[in-house]
């Protein structure tokens, strides 16, 4: 399979024709992380061309760990990856790009894209491969009846939390950015060690200020105070809620459950078909308060590889000058 670095605006027709694409594949996620990791994470998007002639670009970023260890990013944060094409691929071809990936880095971190047709063909044998799965709400018709499917302590939360007088609004400038970033940090402590990310404050920034039309902050705010927020990311058919955060004294409000509702229904408005709440993660806690939604179980599967001990030190000595 032939291959080469794709320039930006490939990148970006490609992800625009390609209607499974979510907004983690395209080029402004992976330059958002590239600007909050200090260029520690650099977008390197290729083309490449089966034999047929027919071309997909994998839209990729790498990370190097010690200045000679580099690990190949399907998509930032374990994000969905995978390929843009405006046509859907077979078995045949999703099995080559898996060969083509594991071919060309020796270290790779892909979590395959759930809406790509052949999805199914990224799983292997080996012991690079890990099955996984994530909860999306399918949105299609009136959005009375999605919520008819929710569990019924969901539909009383969304009540609840009206009575309690939890308002939901869009973030609309850099201080909303910043008291939902201060919520943030307030979960991570109460998280403590069993937080699965930590996520600097220069990422909100990268994506707050490049004002992109697919990138919203919903907030909850109780007597003038914003207490919960969700960050949630557009795409064709797709609106995943990939980031969230409360303060512990208003859980009972429920502002969570209130601020998802409000969020479905504009991407139901939208004409959207799914509202992605993303892998858990291990927490069964939160799997959980995900299928009360009545979200459905979709593939993720996850392709991560790291370079071995014996790899490193090879590398290492190579760069040193020693060896062969």
């Amino acid at each position: 399979m032939a291959s080469r670095r794709a320039t930006g605006d490939e990148w970006d027709a490609a992800w625009a024709g390609c209607t499974h694409a979510t907004f983690f594949e395209s080029r402004a996620w992976a330059e958002c992380w590239e600007r909050a990791s200090a260029r520690a994470i650099r977008p390197a998007p290729t083309v490449v061309e089966f034999d047929s002639g027919r071309t997909a670009v994998l839209p990729c970023s790498t990370t190097t760990s010690f200045r000679f260890v580099t690990r190949a990013l399907c998509a930032p944060a374990g994000t969905y990856g995978g390929w843009l094409t405006d046509r859907d691929l077979d078995a045949d071809e999703v099995r080559s790009i898996r060969e083509w990936l594991l071919g060309a880095h020796g270290a790779i971190e892909w979590r395959a894209n759930p809406y790509a047709v052949g999805v199914d063909a990224v799983a292997d044998e080996t012991e690079v491969f890990r099955a996984d799965t994530t909860h999306a709400v399918d949105l299609r018709g009136a959005f009375e009846d999605v919520v008819r499917r929710w569990s019924r302590s969901h539909r009383e939360a969304v009540r609840k939390a009206a009575r309690r007088g939890v308002t939901v609004r869009v973030a609309e400038s850099a201080g909303d950015w910043a008291r939902y970033d201060q919520v943030y940090r307030a979960t991570l402590e109460r998280w403590g060690g069993s937080a699965s990310s930590n996520h600097p404050a220069a990422l909100f920034d990268a994506l707050r200020e490049r004002e992109d039309e697919r990138v919203t902050l919903w907030l909850a705010e109780r007597d003038g105070e914003v207490v919960a927020g969700v960050l949630c990311c557009s795409a064709h058919d797709h609106v995943s809620y990939w980031h969230g955060a409360s303060l512990e004294e208003h859980l009972d409000a429920k502002p969570m459950q209130l601020l998802l509702h409000d969020a479905m229904r504009d991407a139901s408005e939208r004409g959207i078909r799914w509202f992605d709440l993303n892998p858990s993660g291990g927490h069964e806690g939160t799997r959980t308060f995900k299928e009360r939604f009545g979200a459905v179980e979709l593939p993720a599967p996850v392709v991560d590889r790291r370079v071995s001990f014996e790899t490193t030190l090879s590398r290492l000595a190579s760069l040193m000058g020693f060896g062969g």
